[in-house]
């Protein structure tokens, strides 16, 4: 009974092998994966070569000068010259509706890269909005989100009496090296992305 069922399974299996389907699917499947995968991560580690213009409404009134000061020195192009700058939305009328509309056509003509709001309440409420034609970008998001958060738990710091410089100092990040241990205890730095095509290679 078992010599029969694994000569079906045997049968079954060349038969599948053989059909275009199983063919396509197997070269066309790591294409789909490394594009939806792989792809987007080597597309946002990519150096940008200019400036990157945001505008920028803020109805705080505090953050256009340190947010330039802090991308000038934290986010260089490989010329020396800042990788972001915020391009202040301004206009006798100052509702936030006329500049973000104002903000928003800037965008459509691509005079700017995203329009950056930051409401009145942001130390309280924490949220700010980012406007741009292609809001896959993560790195940039990262990015403008860290600046911003670093900026105002400083400012709340201070307010409430701490030393932001010093506290900061004493809440710096931590990288996690990976290291792969083999069966036979060898060692090897390994990250994301090689154990997942190794992975797949061996589903595949």
């Amino acid at each position: 009974m078992t010599n029969k069922i694994l000569t079906v399974a045997k049968w079954e299996f060349i038969e599948k092998v053989k059909t275009k389907a199983f063919i396509i699917g197997l070269f066309l499947m790591p294409v789909i994966m490394g594009t939806f995968t792989v792809l987007p991560g080597l597309l946002a580690s990519k150096s940008d070569e200019t400036t990157k213009k945001f505008g920028l409404i803020d109805q705080t009134g505090h953050y256009e000068k340190v947010l330039n000061k802090l991308f000038a020195e934290k986010y260089k192009l490989a010329n020396g010259m800042p990788n972001y700058a915020l391009v202040k939305i301004e206009d006798s009328d100052t509702s936030l509706a006329h500049l973000t509309t104002l903000g928003t056509a800037r965008l459509r003509e691509n005079d700017i890269e995203g329009l950056l709001i930051i409401p009145s309440d942001v130390e309280t409420r924490g949220v700010v909005e980012l406007r741009a034609e292609n809001v896959g970008n993560i790195r940039d998001q990262e990015r403008l989100s860290k600046s911003l958060e670093d900026i105002i738990t400083q400012h709340r710091l201070s307010e409430a009496g701490f030393d932001a410089k010093k506290v900061r100092s004493l809440m710096s990040s931590i990288n996690v090296k990976t290291i792969k241990i083999s069966e036979k205890g060898e060692e090897k730095e390994s990250g994301f992305l090689e154990t997942f095509v190794s992975g797949y290679i061996f589903i595949m």
